[in-house]
């Protein structure tokens, strides 16, 4: 049998063709950021009471860890967006600072990510 990247067989009643293959429509719809992906607690196999509050705890971090981190990154494009348009950056620039700090401190960024971070914004606010 002659092996090529055209047709593979799969077994003997099925034959797979690159060529005209296609992506399923369930593939198509679904992405990683779709809601089927999300972390609801119903989803959870808790066997015990002790476990079902943990479950209910870890969503509601990961729920404040969520709106924190989207709250970083607007504060981040806020600067951003006023220092291509040449307004003036120091309230937003210590906002978004802030909001670094308290990110690290909450544990939502690593502590090197948020040295990171505002070193760029550094680097981007005093580089006119």
């Amino acid at each position: 049998m002659e092996w090529s990247v055209e047709s593979v067989e799969r077994g003997p009643h099925c034959t797979f063709d690159w060529a005209t293959a296609t992506v399923p429509a369930a593939a198509r719809v679904l992405s990683p950021r779709s809601d089927l992906f999300s972390h609801p607690v119903e989803f959870h196999m808790a066997n015990n009471n002790s476990q079902k509050k943990r479950n209910r705890q870890n969503e509601k971090r990961r729920q404040n860890n969520k709106s924190l981190l989207s709250d970083l990154k607007t504060s981040i494009k806020r600067v951003e967006t006023a220092v291509a348009a040449g307004e003036p950056t120091d309230m937003l620039y210590r906002d978004a600072q802030k909001k670094i700090d308290v990110a690290a401190e909450k544990g939502v960024i690593h502590a090197n990510a948020a040295a990171r971070k505002k070193s760029r914004l550094t680097i981007l606010t005093t580089v006119e």
